[in-house]
Formats: structure tokens, sequence, C-alpha cells
């Protein structure tokens, strides 16, 4: 507080937010309530403060002018800072998340296609070994019927399969976060 007397304030004012103070000051001056802005304060090492201006005018010893209260926000403005670049990593997270899904997919589609091309001939042998049950032993039919059997339950387990990775591999779908709220 100390280094602030006898300073012009506007002067501590970081140049980019300078026309954002003034116009700050002349509303202030022509309205009768209170009014806020956010500025970035120059501290002497260099670095910047970010602040938050609450004032309004008031009766001077000459003019009007406008009295102010000062809050440093410097720490809200790096959290929301550091919220912004998560949601950004998050977005970037999640569409390669996407991608892999769809690489997934097209695999589990591929998996099952070539799972059921050699499941077809299987099964295409069993068949036209049991049109033709005469030339087969007993237990050679039974074979065939085993495999036959098989060889559709194994098509229905794929079908299963490729269900349940084609549900469990939805679209995703994103709702609106306070991220502000859960940081605090």
């Amino acid at each position: 507080r100390g280094t602030l007397l006898g300073v012009h304030f506007a002067r501590l004012i970081a140049p980019p937010s300078r026309p954002l103070f003034a116009n700050f000051l002349a509303r202030a001056l022509v309205t009768e309530v209170a009014l806020a802005c956010e500025v970035e304060l120059l501290r002497e090492d260099g670095l910047t403060l970010h602040l938050l201006i609450e004032g309004m005018a008031a009766p001077g010893e000459t003019a009007m002018e406008v009295r102010a209260a000062l809050l440093d926000i410097s720490n809200r403005r790096e959290m929301e800072e550091r919220i912004g670049r998560l949601n950004e990593e998050l977005m970037h997270k999640t569409k390669a998340l996407e991608a892999v899904n769809q690489d997934l997919e097209a695999f589990g589609v591929t998996v099952t296609h070539e799972l059921r091309r050699p499941l077809t001939y299987i099964q295409s042998a069993a068949d036209i070994l049991e049109l033709k049950p005469g030339r087969l032993t007993r237990q050679q039919r039974q074979m065939a019927e085993i495999v036959g059997n098989s060889c559709q339950e194994m098509n229905r387990m794929i079908s299963a399969v490729l269900r349940l990775s084609r549900s469990a591999w939805g679209s995703l779908s994103f709702t609106e976060t306070d991220l502000s709220g859960l940081a605090q």
C-alpha cells in the first residue's frame, strides 16, 4: 500500500488494460451505480496482478471522483486459465479416444468377418457330410453333426460379441460441467 501513495494509479495499469480502465472511469463518473472491471496491474518486479475494481462516483473536494475497492483475483484468473488448458487437453484426449474407438470397432468387424469365413467352410463341409448319411458310419455322422452344431454355436457367439461390442462403442455424449465449482 505504501508504494501506491502519491502514484497516479492509471500508470500502474498494464498497457493492454488501460483502455478498459479508462472506459470504466468514464462510465463510473456518469452513473450512480457501482461498476466493476477487471484489469492487470504492473508490479515493481515486472509481474502482473489481476485486479477486480469495483467503484462508483462520489463527490470529491473539487470535483466528482471515483472511489473504488480493489480485489486481487490473480489466483482466480490462474485457475480459470488452468481450467481452460485442462478443458483443451480433455477435448484432445476425447478426440483421440473417439479415433481409437473407431479403430477398435473396425478391428472388431474385421475379426468377426475373419472368424466367420473359415467357420462357414467348416459348416458347409459338415452340411455336405450330413446330406450323405448312407456313406458315413454312425460315428462319422455323429461327428459331422457335432461339427455342424458347434459351427452354429460359434456363429451365435461371434454375433453376440459383435452386438455387444457395437453397443459398448456407442456414440459418446457430452454434458456441460462447471469445472470452476469442482476446482473450488
